[in-house]
């Protein structure tokens, strides 16, 4: 494994020449990258978020813009994402993917010259945020004859215009290599072209963990930590103006945000609202101390401008600021509430006291964003008033809590007891050892008729309840009994039924409904009658079929007779175990869909015989006619004649192991020959000469001798034929 740059920084790619090393030749390609990088361009590296994956690699396991050489003129370049001007492109057809980018083909790219013998031209190869191949585009430079001792130059038409002058609005462009071509008489497409180095030019866009340093008005401690005092925080813009003697300038007309992590500053619990200046400032009575002493270490912060446009804001982006002091409030005051303060209050205001929540203003409108949301919590016997510029003074008595919303313009509330909350706060209700007594704004009379109950209604006197119209568990006491409307709103208490009966609907009972004995049950020809009716019958389980019970599908189509153990097709009668009996031609057809197709014919053991028997008239009077029986104890197969004479004659025998006996003439029909495997060439005898007597009388010796040799000839042609016929079995 390499380091994942290593192919820019050392030319650890395939055909990498040209790194940073020193020695090595610097393209201007590297710098113009690097400016692009310090603007957010370059690849977007999933890589770099997946510490699992293959990362510490140059072109190898997909690595996003990453090539190799494909063939003498063309590349495969592995597919991702870009980011330039702030948008996000897929390339090379995505992650996961990738394209061939051809030198020699006029849509991938633009510069391309044909090279010449000795000549040499480099090819920039880059991303835009369109055309080219799936957006990667190549630009060829100007050959050089490289006897004359010339290197070739890039081209550069990519960092100002790289589509000459059309209609895009975004023409940023990042690097991924630089391509060394050199010229080859064949292979090399139209141009010549010999793809002989690639050197890796790309950078990358950060995608690992955002690491950053809390800003603070502090030094540091010594510890070697940042300080973070009470009023070193820096959470607003106004702080990050005042951090240096020569005074930032970012003002409200600006249309400048930012985004930092510091700490909220923090002071101590005080019941005296503090000063613009006092640590703790736009926080609650605690200051941003919670009630451990302790204060929010770190928090990330985003800094913009209200709807009005009119002031600047700070908020926390993440956690809420709480001030749940313990401490009951005993002063009156206000508290200005800034946007990176708190905004969630659980305070508890002694009676009397008045404590006042003032939302930050820049002398017109609020300094908050739209959306804010402060929740309030009122613990204590006091009154907790929102927004007293406003003039709404929205007031949470004691024990409410109401959540105001900031809708860009004025602060809405969402309260949690709206019906109580608009009368004021609602006096308590005390329990007085069982007889209730009522602070003043509400009466017994009051409560009562809210309740819905009479004075004096005791629940547990059946004829108070009973008088309501409502039923008690005395009612109903005796088992079996059933409630039920009897259509005037009123119920009614249906009494016991008799054992076995049924609750039955009538219409003309009073309550609707009735004891009655159970209706016939359902008999057998009704349910068979129900099946039958229907259409179509699906059983998805077992089906079992009672003994002595037969099964008849379709009259003959199939039937089994259980009587005698039969199953029958095409017969209802049938005369064996399996009868299969039609008017077709075709009888049956076995066949596989697999390699083999095989029928089987067994016997129980080898006391038995296993035979296939032919009939004759088998519509009226069944006679045998021909057997293939497996006999000798299943080592032979024979075939007999059963109706010849004398019946039952085997004609032919295969024999276990070989060799086949027939018992029966074998008649050659005219026209056919009888083949043997084996056969034994015998020469033709030929004319034989014997010479005559020239001269008359006695033969000479001569003659003799030429007698005899014919004779001999003749007996040694004859011993070949007699040999052969001997070898084939017919002598």
């Amino acid at each position: 494994m390499v380091d994942n740059i290593a192919g820019h920084t050392a030319a650890q790619n395939t055909l990498g020449e040209d790194g940073l090393r020193d020695g090595d030749s610097l393209s201007p390609t590297t710098l113009t990258n690097l400016i692009q990088g310090v603007q957010g361009n370059g690849i977007l590296r999933y890589q770099d978020g997946a510490y699992g994956s293959t990362r510490n690699a140059t072109n190898t396991g997909d690595q996003p813009g990453s090539m190799v050489r494909a063939a003498n003129s063309t590349l495969t370049v592995s597919g991702g994402f870009a980011v330039l001007d702030g948008a996000v492109y897929e390339f090379g057809g995505g992650v996961d993917n990738t394209i061939t980018l051809d030198l020699n083909n006029g849509s991938h790219g633009t510069g391309a010259l044909t090279l010449a013998a000795n000549e040499e031209a480099i090819y920039t190869i880059f991303v835009a945020p369109s055309g080219g191949n799936n957006k990667v585009h190549y630009e060829g430079g100007s050959p050089v004859d490289t006897t004359t001792g010339l290197y070739a130059s890039a081209a550069n038409q990519y960092l100002i215009d790289y589509d000459t002058g059309g209609t895009h609005d975004n023409d940023k462009t990042i690097v991924l290599a630089v391509v060394r071509v050199q010229y080859v008489a064949s292979g090399g497409g139209s141009n010549n072209l010999n793809i002989i180095e690639i050197n890796d030019k790309r950078v990358f866009v950060e995608g690992s963990a955002d690491y950053r340093v809390p800003l603070s008005v502090g030094t540091i401690n010594g510890s070697g930590e940042i300080n973070d005092g009470g009023n070193e925080g820096v959470n607003t813009i106004a702080h990050l103006n005042a951090l240096h003697n020569d005074n930032g300038e970012l003002t409200v007309s600006d249309t400048i945000n930012v985004h930092w992590v510091s700490h909220p500053r923090y002071g101590t619990f005080s019941q005296s609202p503090p000063g613009a200046s006092d640590a703790g400032y736009g926080q609650g009575p605690s200051r941003g101390a919670d009630r451990s002493g302790g204060h929010v270490a770190d928090s990330f912060y985003f800094a913009g401008r209200n709807n009005q446009q009119t002031g600047h804001y700070s908020v926390r982006l993440q956690g809420m600021g709480v001030d749940a002091t313990s401490t009951a409030l005993t002063t009156s005051g206000v508290w200005v509430i800034t946007a990176d303060g708190d905004s969630f209050f659980m305070l508890a205001p002694n009676a009397g006291v008045d404590i006042t929540l003032q939302p930050e203003k820049d002398g017109t409108n609020y300094k908050f964003p739209e959306g804010h949301i402060i929740e309030v919590c009122n613990n204590g016997l006091g009154n907790i008033i929102f927004d007293d510029l406003s003039g709404s003074n929205e007031t949470v008595g004691p024990t409410h809590r109401a959540t105001f919303i900031y809708e860009g313009s004025v602060w809405v509330r969402c309260d949690y007891q709206s019906a109580i909350i608009a009368a004021g706060p609602a006096p308590a209700i005390y329990d007085n050892s069982g007889t209730p007594a009522f602070t003043s704004g509400i009466t017994k009379a009051e409560v009562l008729t809210l309740l819905n109950v009479e004075d004096g209604a005791d629940v547990t006197d059946a004829t108070n309840v009973n008088a309501a119209g409502a039923i008690m568990n005395s009612d109903v006491a005796t088992k079996g009994q059933i409630i039920v409307g009897d259509g005037s709103g009123d119920p009614t208490i249906l009494g016991v039924g008799t054992n076995g009966h049924v609750l039955t609907a009538d219409s003309a009972e009073a309550s609707g409904v009735k004891w009655a004995a159970a209706a016939a049950g359902y008999s057998d020809s009704q349910a068979i009658a129900a099946v039958e009716g229907e259409a179509t019958l699906a059983l998805t389980g077992d089906v079992t079929i009672a003994a002595g019970k037969d099964l008849t599908v379709d009259t003959s189509t199939l039937h089994v007779d259980s009587a005698n153990n039969r199953v029958g097709i095409g017969t209802t009668s049938p005369d064996v175990d399996l009868d299969v009996k039609t008017a077709g031609t075709t009888i049956a057809r076995v066949a596989s869909t697999g390699s083999h197709a095989n029928l089987r014919f067994g016997r129980a053991s080898s006391s038995y015989d296993a035979a296939l028997l032919f009939y004759d008239n088998m519509g009226s009077s069944p006679a045998l006619q021909w057997r293939i029986q497996m006999t000798n104890g299943g080592s032979d197969l024979s075939i007999r004649d059963e109706d010849g004479s004398p019946d039952g004659q085997e004609i032919m025998k295969f024999k276990d192991g070989g060799g086949v006996d027939i018992n029966a003439d074998v008649t050659i029909a005219a026209g056919h020959d009888l083949i043997f495997g084996d056969k034994t060439a015998v020469a033709a005898l030929g004319a034989q000469v014997v010479n005559p007597d020239a001269g008359g009388g006695n033969p000479s010796a001569a003659e003799h001798a030429s007698t005899q040799a014919a004779i001999t000839a003749l007996q040694a042609r004859l011993d070949a034929l007699i040999a052969s016929l001997n070898n084939i079995g017919l002598v």
